[in-house]
């Protein structure tokens, strides 16, 4: 079965945030009906599903402001039952039995509702348009002005970028937040010359000019890469320390600090569970000419030696693979949660 459009975007809000203005001010997306009902456990979501459904509906339904078929969660295309069975949906959800935060939520919900039976008939009818949207927000919906300035800058930027030497290039947040790890990947030599070569490479002379030939490890291939993090989430899983920390490069560098720091982390982390989990949600792999980069979501679950209930956390990673001594090791580790 097909995921619903609305459960991709709730899932894409949960990763990038800072989509929630742009989503506010489009038409909600078809399949909010299965969104409420996995937000309201109703529904066989995972928890990464009913977290992301939950944000969904505060953030692009029930702020402040918004409209009533909007609070309802109701298509264009949805009647007067939908709207019935959305309120019903939607107040199972916010019970104060099940949600006692959620009293505000519920007004919210209420009075829509309330409006939703007093407005004109047309108001309710399938593909009808609430009146209430501000003209701002209606505007706001063509974007083509924005598209094509992109398009530009984006064209500007590509022929600027053509310009410069190819070399791998790495998180820039790692400087802001961390200014030791900035040191480590300043120190990190980022052409690793072969033996017999000298420290600036070997230098030929063809045609009277002078070149800089460094011979330089490829970059993990993508099957390498893969077999790695596998091995990162089964050593995770199991506790075991010591071969995790094989999988990680002596000059690894993360926002925290470097090889001990990582080891420190995350051996604490094995003591104190006894059972933990990770998965990596929507992966994303880059390539250099060196370097194998992963970005993805990810998603843990541990439990502690002292407590029954496991905890979640949310989050995303970055993890940055080459080719050391043969072995597919990692040299940068961000995590943010």
């Amino acid at each position: 079965m097909s995921e619903p459009e609305a459960l991709r975007q709730a899932l894409r809000l949960a990763r990038q945030p800072e989509l929630r203005d742009a989503l506010r001010a489009s038409p909600l997306p078809e399949g909010m009906s299965a969104l409420i009902r996995i937000a309201g456990n109703e529904s066989h979501g995972s928890a990464l599903e009913r977290h992301a459904a939950s944000v969904f509906l505060q953030e692009i339904c029930l702020f402040e402001g918004a409209d009533i078929r909007r609070r309802l969660g109701l298509t264009l295309a949805d009647d007067h039952l939908a709207a019935r069975k959305h309120h019903r949906l939607l107040m199972k959800w916010l019970h104060p039995d099940r949600n006692s935060a959620h009293q505000l939520l519920a007004g919210r919900v209420n009075s829509a509702w309330t409006e939703f039976k007093q407005a004109p008939p047309q108001f309710a009818a399938a593909n009808a348009v609430d009146e209430a949207i501000p003209a701002g927000k209606l505007a706001a919906r063509s974007r083509f002005p924005f598209f094509l300035l992109l398009l530009i800058l984006g064209a500007a930027l590509l022929l600027a970028m053509s310009f410069l030497p190819e070399a791998p290039v790495y998180s820039s947040r790692l400087s802001a937040l961390d200014p030791s790890a900035s040191n480590l990947a300043r120190s990190r030599p980022i052409n690793r010359a072969t033996p017999g070569l000298s420290e600036q490479g070997a230098v030929s002379k063809e045609a009277g000019t002078a070149s800089l030939q460094v011979d330089s490890p490829p970059a993990p291939s993508l099957a390498q890469a893969e077999e790695a993090l596998q091995q990162f989430r089964i050593r995770y899983r199991q506790g075991d320390l010591q071969g995790f920390m094989r999988l990680f490069s002596p000059t690894v560098i993360s926002l925290r600090g470097g090889y001990e720091t990582i080891a420190a982390v995350y051996g604490r982390l094995f003591r104190t569970t006894r059972r933990r989990d990770i998965a990596f949600i929507n992966p994303e792999w880059h390539v250099t000419q060196e370097t194998r980069r992963l970005r993805a979501g990810f998603l843990t679950e541990s439990v502690k030696f002292n407590r029954a209930t496991p905890v979640s956390q949310l989050g995303t990673i970055e993890i940055l693979f080459v080719q050391e001594r043969g072995e597919t090791r990692i040299v940068e580790l961000l995590v943010t949660e």
